[in-house]
């Protein structure tokens, strides 16, 4: 996170977040929840990037776009993070794609997830991978607000291939 998020905020907020979020009680609870899973990407058994996901209502006041959506619940991406190094090569396309195989198999008719709208390269990245912007919503980063896009998409197709 400090290497993501480091130069686009104080580092004050950024450790402040990481105390609160990535604490090992708080990781505990994540692995912990019967409707939370997490999956790795990994080369020679080092961890390169990671997803969070759940299964998670939309945030109050944002609906579906989707039909199939209403009345279900949809899986979440709680947090999507790859090391930089890897932007570009596949490695986010096969994490997500790991992610839409797993939301079908809980029978998670959506998936969304919540975007900082300053973030331009993972909106494009979720665009291309058939997300829509549904609404707006904000996330606290230490003691900065910041203005996120709330999107989502079908998980009945899984795009082929996309450049990250």
């Amino acid at each position: 996170l400090v290497l993501t998020y480091g130069p686009l905020f104080r580092a004050a907020d950024v450790y402040a977040y990481m105390e609160q979020a990535l604490t090992p009680p708080a990781l505990l609870r994540v692995l912990t929840d019967p409707t939370s899973w997490v999956f790795a990407a990994t080369v020679n058994n080092g961890w390169i990037g990671y997803t969070h996901v759940r299964l998670a209502a939309l945030p109050e006041g944002i609906a579906s776009n989707h039909a199939a959506g209403v009345g279900t619940t949809p899986m979440e991406i709680a947090r999507f993070y790859l090391k930089s190094k890897w932007h570009g090569q596949g490695v986010a396309q096969a994490m997500l794609t790991t992610v839409v195989q797993h939301a079908e198999a809980q029978g998670a008719p959506t998936i969304w997830l919540s975007v900082w709208q300053e973030n331009a390269r993972a909106i494009s990245f979720y665009q291309k991978c058939e997300f829509v912007s549904i609404g707006n919503g904000t996330f606290l980063m230490g003691e900065d607000l910041q203005n996120d896009f709330i999107m989502e998409r079908a998980i009945a197709k899984i795009p082929v291939q996309t450049s990250e």
